[in-house]
């Protein structure tokens, strides 16, 4: 089992890699469009209201900064685990599986510009696809199956890299940075 934990620390490393989230019982601090040319407003809540109108750049990129900072810090937290058992390892990807799911509705809520959907789009894919093997590596650790993990681990980094990318060409630092 050490050569599967081994992998296994490099794919949850690949999680908390511009990881994005939040628990529902955290505060997600979002910025609405400025009322002005030269006022702002901000408001808090757990992820803006979906809307038929678009989101002006800089706000959507606030808005996905401000959903990745706060699952960076609870990501952190899983990551801890690294190199622990597996059944602990298992936990802490089952930890990083409920922030994403959390996480994924509120970027379904924001309304991206046209200029950003195709980034956004491709972003969005990618946090899913990731989750996705996230959740395969948790039932892998649960049982106590070790077979298929590289190529897991492999896919986990592949969609890492696909979201950090995409994150990096909308500008959203906190998305696309370690």
């Amino acid at each position: 089992m050490a050569g599967g934990r081994g992998l296994l620390a490099v794919g949850l490393a690949a999680v908390a890699v511009g990881g994005c989230g939040s628990s529902s019982t955290g505060t997600v601090t979002t910025v609405t469009a400025p009322a002005s040319p030269t006022g702002s407003t901000a408001s808090t809540g757990s992820a803006p209201a979906p809307t038929s109108a678009t989101e002006p750049h800089a706000t959507l990129v606030a808005n996905l900064d401000a959903i990745c900072k706060a699952g960076n810090k609870q990501i952190s937290e899983a990551k801890k685990a690294e190199g622990a058992s597996a059944e602990t390892e298992a936990k802490a990807y089952a930890q990083a599986l409920g922030i994403y799911r959390a996480t994924i509705p509120k970027f379904e809520a924001l309304s991206p510009s046209s200029a950003d959907k195709a980034a956004f789009s491709r972003y969005l894919a990618a946090v899913k696809r990731q989750a996705g093997v996230i959740d395969r590596v948790t039932a892998h650790l649960r049982a106590g199956e070790t077979n298929g993990l590289e190529e897991l681990t492999k896919l986990m980094s592949k969609y890492g890299e696909e979201r950090v990318t995409a994150a990096i060409d909308l500008g959203a630092e906190a998305c696309g940075s370690a």
